[in-house]
């Protein structure tokens, strides 16, 4: 379904019953990359599903964006479905959209997990995400989905070559391609995304959960991340930065545990 949305028009599905889950999106990904997941969450949880502005089948809208303007449009989705409060799972660059969504819409947050993602993007991150931006521009796209795909998936996941087909069949081939200028105006979010030094003021009860080989990720983020936030726990997952696709069933029994332990805490 798609809706005018903070002025743009934003592409949104709604799975599962149950204490609503807004999920949000990485840097030029869609709702495609939750498929994994939403069988199991379902089970529990109502699902809200969207495409950031950019990606997918929501606007591209001119300019460059940030993380807290996502944060407004997610926000605005919310008001919209007259869904709130809700968990927020956020991965990735949609971590820091969460993060934004839990400092300026704390009414709107119930329990918060932040999936490998970073209060600041390192230059490392910053460097590979420019160097696939280039690839696309150069229309190396086969190099840029295999170089993607060694810095998002575990050396484990190299073993099944069935597997790595079908996940580089996908993503070589989307059923919504992404444009240059969507990834250009997300990529300009994710490099400015900074929140150091703001994220004690979440209240959220917080679960910070990343994968032991993320190529994009450090754990060291994901501690500083935690570390920062005082009422937060740091889960460790096997796999790398799209762990949520490797090992879909450990991630969400992570995440229905976390929501519902802190349920019955409260």
């Amino acid at each position: 379904m798609n809706a005018n949305i903070n002025g743009t028009n934003l592409y949104y599905e709604l799975h599962g019953k149950g204490d609503p889950l807004l999920m949000i999106q990485g840097w030029g990904a869609d709702v495609s990359n939750w498929q994994d997941i939403i069988e199991p969450l379902s089970k529990n949880f109502q699902l809200i599903l969207f495409d950031n502005r950019g990606m997918g089948r929501s606007q591209v809208t001119p300019g460059d964006y940030t993380t807290r303007l996502m944060a407004d449009d997610a926000a605005a989705l919310l008001d919209y479905l007259q869904i709130s409060p809700t968990h927020v799972l956020g991965w990735s660059m949609g971590g820091a959209i969460a993060q934004e969504l839990a400092l300026a819409y704390p009414e709107k947050v119930d329990q918060l997990i932040l999936s490998a993602t970073s209060a600041k993007f390192s230059e490392k991150c910053l460097f590979i995400c420019r160097s696939q931006i280039a690839a696309v521009e150069r229309q190396e796209m086969a190099t840029q989905v295999n170089w993607n795909l060694s810095f998002c998936f575990s050396e484990a996941f190299f073993t099944n070559p069935v597997r790595l087909e079908e996940v580089r069949g996908s993503v070589f081939n989307p059923q919504y391609p992404g444009t240059l200028a969507g990834v250009i105006s997300q990529f300009a979010a994710v490099a400015a995304h900074n929140t150091k030094g703001k994220l004690g003021a979440i209240a959220s009860p917080t679960l910070v959960i990343g994968a032991e080989e993320d190529g994009l990720i450090s754990i060291n983020n994901l501690k500083n991340l935690a570390d920062e936030i005082k009422n937060s726990e740091l889960k460790i997952l096997p796999g790398s930065h799209m762990y949520h696709v490797e090992n879909a069933i450990a991630f969400s029994k992570a995440v229905t545990e976390f929501i519902q332990n802190m349920g019955r805490k409260s």
